[in-house]
């Protein structure tokens, strides 16, 4: 569970999916590797390409 970058008062539930220093391949139209910089998570949500997670907003 997380704060919403949106609101910081709403919750949001994803999966974390990437740790500080891994690579991950990012999803929709930005087609990317990114490496997750130190103190951050990679979050995905369970229906890909509908969810707002890292791939929207980023680690």
């Amino acid at each position: 569970m997380s704060r919403s970058p949106k609101n910081p008062e709403q919750k949001i539930i994803k999966r974390v999916i990437a740790l500080e220093g891994d690579i991950i391949r990012t999803m929709g139209h930005k087609n990317r590797y990114v490496k997750v910089p130190r103190g951050h998570i990679w979050v995905e949500g369970d229906h890909h390409g509908h969810s707002f997670d890292s791939n929207s907003f980023g680690p």
